[in-house]
């Protein structure tokens, strides 16, 4: 697990996530359309989003991506904890403040939330992807390589060459009713570790995320996040432009 965590940590600082230092001046923004993916299975305890004054609760799901949610007047995406029976004396906040990150330049965003364990305690790292079509297109694959590494992806007929905490983006070529289309991996020296079938549809994107073994000389664990996309909506003919 440590690899792979310090991995993630390296990959934070080229996606935008910054640690925990008090509290920063809020710039009012536009709201923020984005969704959470919790690195596997289900977090431990409830976590809470704050909203100016407000603190929401997320909710997640198992192996894909939350409901969507929209964040407005923050500057920061903000994790929290709630705080049990705090003591009104001390002027306990009611939320703990676990980690922040700053908000992408983008109208829709993901927002990965990845917990670690330290001296027997969960902490937390949130990383943040562009999640709009622009970035992240309809029928597309995106690939995130948590190596310490680069590594070649090849996609159906597409080869990309991945630097370490680096991510891409390969278009699917398939049919309008989709299919399945090889996928493998390979090391820095071109050697194949890792190969299988991935399912790809115009209207699903497909985000694959590629993590050092457990145990060294392993394959590497690969994990995948299948989302559907709805088609956009045809102008109205009847509708004067």
């Amino acid at each position: 697990m440590r690899p792979i965590i310090l991995s993630l940590i390296c990959l934070s600082c080229l996606l935008g996530c910054f640690p925990c230092h008090g509290q920063n001046a809020e710039k009012e923004k536009s709201p923020v359309k984005f969704s959470c993916l919790y690195w596997e299975g289900l977090p431990p305890e409830d976590l809470y989003y704050r909203e100016k004054k407000t603190f929401h609760q997320l909710t997640f799901k198992k192996a894909s991506r939350s409901n969507h949610l929209h964040l407005k007047g923050m500057e920061f995406f903000e994790l929290h904890r709630k705080v049990e029976n705090p003591d009104p004396e001390k002027d306990t906040p009611p939320y703990q403040l676990l980690t922040k990150v700053k908000i992408p330049a983008s109208k829709e965003v993901l927002f990965l939330v990845i917990p670690f364990k330290r001296e027997s305690a969960v902490y937390y790292r949130v990383f943040t992807m562009d999640d709009s079509l622009k970035a992240f297109p309809r029928g597309a694959f995106r690939f995130a390589n948590f190596y310490k590494k680069m590594l070649y992806v090849k996609c159906g007929d597409t080869v990309k060459k991945i630097l370490p905490n680096q991510l891409t983006v390969v278009r699917s070529s398939n049919k309008p009713n989709g299919g399945f289309v090889p996928f493998l991996i390979a090391d820095d020296k071109g050697k194949k570790i890792f190969g299988t079938r991935i399912f790809g549809q115009p209207a699903g994107r497909e985000l694959i995320f590629i993590s050092p073994p457990e145990k060294k000389g392993g394959v590497p664990r690969v994990k995948f996040v299948s989302q559907l996309v709805a088609p956009p909506v045809p102008p109205d003919p009847n509708k004067n432009p």
